[in-house]
């Protein structure tokens, strides 16, 4: 073993190195070694050679040396072979003096000590016939050392054993109140570190002990003391065993703890500087990684400004496209009302031209007028369904439709908008009808061949238009997409005008997409176009060259149903004897309903004020058997009344007569309040069967 030199002993104290393995360093102010000496083999340290860095030669000492203070003690170290040491280091003499001692070498010496103490202790003679118990004789053995001695009992919590000795009443003068508990950590700063090592060390469950070294604290009474703890694990108990060291205290324990807090100063100041470090770290990470997405974004927002001005023109085309789609919603909005209005005239005439063709004698001249007059409000009710259809307040009605009729009609429309330089030409070879909605059939010849026309307004040229019937399967060689086999009708619309090129022809599909100038087009016609095609299940191709012109071809799937009006025979109406309550704002409508309901044997009370028919009902609600009212009337509207009408009598049947679609009535409203609904104006059969239905328990909606 050799001795330390004079210089280490003055400073560390016999105390520190007492029954302890142990080596030191001598090194110069750069760490570089220039004395060793000790049982480093014991220490799990290999042989220190002179002048060399102390750090080269053992790992965990690297970034040790230099140090900014005056000393520093690391404690449980654990070298490379698993041993753990406690390392001192002290700034003396230009440069540093360097102490190694084993951790666990000391731990176990005190633990042997004090197990031999407390087996000592806690063992009775065998001839005693009243021992004290076994935690009496350690209180009075810790009061005897004049020790303050804190279990940590089963709820973490530090209790004092036995009396504590009065020179901690005067540091801790809450235990003066009867207080048996205490937070050692908060009365004595020097084990605010300690005791979270003691915690850990309890937490381990293994016999032996922990000791703090010296520390001085200064009472109320500005008095030093000398204090050191212990935390010990006897196995059945945690301790902590508090001393005070009497006498006074000398210049070396002084420097003891001035060094001590300068270890723990520059320990912080350590673990500071790494926090900074880390956190140095992770601002460059942040740094590089926001300077290539600054990077990235510049790329972006050049790519970015380069189709800026396209963005522009963009924008102007959607604010005029949506300018033009809200001219189209005020125009549909107001296309709606008078579409209402109009069908309320429209009522009066079918409803008395009927009843003219009742009284009238068949095959006469008038009942030959009276029919050509209920044929044209028929078609003027047809029309009237179209603006309703265009403005958006009525789902279209499919029905088998002849193409050819319509082909037919839209010619004759078209003709007088064309210049006579543009020739038309029509090659109809088939007459199937197809299952679609009238008014979008109209709408797709109307569009297609417009657009044909429109091609060649300025040079002239030939619009054809063909109709013929065709048979789609594996062997006929015709190929369109989404279509099953089966028999169609194909319908053809060509131009020999300006053509398109192929970029135009990808785009023509495309809402608001049009080559026309500002004000002659919506962009609107063809994607309108595709979807009535698509919804009637069928198909559309076109093809075209620049210069040569376009061939637009439609189709359509065909049926064998024929759709063929109604002739009324008043013979075959359905009649019944019920009262009836007809409400309408409308006189005309009144009048109309007195004249056809009591023919049919109903007994019939017509009413304009929707008021003054809601206290008639509140009056006598058993004197009717079913109501017929209008939606939109002064006062109380069609809905307000059938709610009145239904808290009064709810098994009440009401049919709602209306000049709007049924599309503008919320559906609950129908459910809760409505058995039927009938659309203006309203033919004769449609309002008997209605009545019939609805009476005898079927919900109808018309």
């Amino acid at each position: 073993m050799h001795k330390l030199p004079e210089s280490i002993r003055r400073y560390w104290h016999d105390w520190l190195i007492s029954q302890s393995t142990y080596g030191y360093a001598l090194t110069d102010h750069k760490g570089c070694v220039s004395a060793s000496g000790g049982d480093f083999q014991q220490l799990g340290i290999g042989p220190i050679h002179t002048g060399q860095l102390l750090s080269h030669q053992l790992s965990f000492m690297e970034g040790v040396l230099p140090m900014t203070g005056p000393s520093l003690y690391l404690p449980m170290v654990t070298t490379g072979t698993g041993h753990t040491i406690e390392i001192h280091i002290l700034r003396q003499d230009g440069g540093y003096a360097v102490l190694f001692v084993d951790a666990h070498h000391k731990e176990r010496g005190w633990s042997e000590t004090q197990k031999a103490a407390n087996e000592s202790a806690l063992s009775p003679p065998k001839d005693s016939i009243a021992a004290p118990s076994d935690q009496e004789t350690l209180e009075n053995f810790f009061c005897a050392c004049d020790m303050a001695a804190l279990r940590l009992d089963s709820d973490n919590k530090l209790r004092i054993m036995g009396k504590a000795p009065g020179w901690l009443e005067s540091v801790y003068p809450d235990l003066a109140s009867g207080r048996s508990t205490l937070q050692p950590e908060n009365c004595f700063s020097f084990l605010e570190n300690f005791f979270y090592d003691a915690r850990h060390f309890w937490s381990k469950n293994k016999i032996g002990s922990l000791r703090s070294g010296i520390w001085i604290e200064t009472d109320s009474t500005q008095k030093e003391h000398l204090f050191e703890a212990t935390a010990v694990n006897t196995g059945r108990s945690k301790l902590l065993l508090i001393s005070n060291e009497n006498g006074p205290i000398s210049e070396t324990q002084q420097l003891i703890q001035k060094g001590r807090s300068k270890a723990i100063d520059h320990s912080n100041l350590e673990r500071s500087q790494r926090q900074m470090k880390t956190a140095q770290d992770e601002l460059e990470v942040r740094i590089r990684n926001r300077t290539y997405e600054i990077e990235k974004a510049k790329q972006q927002l050049e790519e970015e400004l380069s189709q800026r001005r396209q963005l522009e023109r963009e924008r102007t085309e959607m604010l005029l496209q949506l300018q033009q789609s809200q001219k189209m919603e005020a125009i549909g909005t107001m296309a709606g009302g008078i579409a209402h209005d109009f069908n309320n005239i429209l009522s009066a005439v079918v409803g008395f031209t009927e009843l003219c063709l009742f009284d009238a004698q068949k095959e006469s001249t008038m009942a030959s007028n009276l029919q050509q007059v209920l044929s044209a409000a028929l078609r003027a009710k047809e029309l009237v369904r179209q603006i309703l259809t265009f403005s958006r307040q009525s789902r279209p009605e499919t029905r088998p439709v002849q193409i050819k009729a319509i082909i037919s009609e839209v010619l004759k429309l078209l003709r007088a908008s064309l210049p006579a330089s543009v020739e038309i030409v029509q090659d109809i070879q088939s007459d199937v009808h197809v299952m679609a909605d009238p008014t979008q059939l109209h709408q797709v010849v109307m569009n297609l061949c417009t657009n044909a026309g429109q091609a060649m307004v300025d040079e002239g040229g030939i619009l054809r238009v063909e109709l013929k019937n065709i048979k789609i399967d594996q062997d006929s060689g015709i190929d369109y997409q989404d279509i099953v086999p089966g028999f169609y009708v194909e319908l053809a619309v060509k131009d020999n005008g300006s053509g398109m090129t192929k970029e135009t022809l990808r785009r023509i599909f495309d809402p608001f997409f049009t080559t026309k100038e500002k004000g002659q087009g919506t962009g609107m016609g063809l994607a309108v176009v595709h979807g009535i095609v698509k919804s009637c299940k069928g198909a559309l191709s076109v093809t075209s060259q620049v210069g040569e012109g376009t061939d637009f071809r439609v189709v359509l799937p065909c049926v064998d149903r024929i759709y063929t009006p109604q002739v009324i025979d008043p013979s075959t109406l359905p009649k019944g004897t019920e009262r009836v309550l007809f409400v309408d704002d409308e006189p005309m409508q009144a009048e109309l309903a007195m004249k056809i309901l009591p023919p049919l044997g109903y007994k019939v009370i017509a009413m304009t004020d929707s008021g003054k028919a809601l206290k008639a009902f509140a009056d006598a609600p058993d004197d009717f058997d079913i109501v017929i009212t209008d939606m939109y009337m002064p006062k109380i509207t069609g809905k307000s009344l059938a709610m009145e009408i239904l808290r009064l009598r709810p098994d009440m049947p009401i049919i709602l007569c209306s000049g709007y679609s049924v599309d503008l009535v919320h559906p609950e409203f129908l459910d809760q309040y409505f058995k039927g609904h009938l659309m203006k104006p309203i033919l004769i059969r449609e309002l008997a069967e209605t009545i019939r239905k609805v009476i005898d328990g079927r919900k109808t909606y018309g």
